[in-house]
């Protein structure tokens, strides 16, 4: 049976711009970077305390890769502080497409990267 998952992929046009925005914006840490033959450059990258779930960088148009439809990834990145995030995220110039706001299951802030894959950061309540 599936014991875990292992790696989201997200679309890019620049692995290596995408390796920046990721480390140098939202402080995650690059954990691969592989080069196999005949395939796309593999790069992952995750939040620095996380040990599992990887985020993998590959570039649109590659091999075996198609070009990802504009909208939001399903992709939630969880956060002690919504607002504070939101705050300090947007002065290291992450672009924000909606202000954090009190949902039903916590409080809520939408951010695209530069290829405009859309996450959502998430304040769950209780936290």
């Amino acid at each position: 049976m599936i014991e875990r998952l292992g790696f989201a992929t997200v679309t890019v046009k620049d692995p290596e711009a995408a390796l920046r925005f990721y480390t140098e914006k939202l402080g995650f840490e690059k954990r691969r970077d592989y080069h196999f033959p005949g395939l796309p450059r593999f790069v992952t990258v995750a939040p620095r305390d996380q040990k599992e779930v990887e985020l993998v960088l590959v570039q649109a148009g590659s091999s075996n890769v198609s070009p990802a439809p504009q909208g939001h990834t399903g992709m939630v990145f969880w956060t002690k502080d919504c607002r504070g995030d939101y705050e300090e995220l947007r002065a290291k110039g992450v672009h924000f497409t909606e202000e954090p706001k009190r949902m039903p299951f916590g409080i809520q802030a939408m951010f695209t990267d530069p290829d405009g894959n859309l996450f959502a950061l998430s304040q769950p309540s209780g936290a």
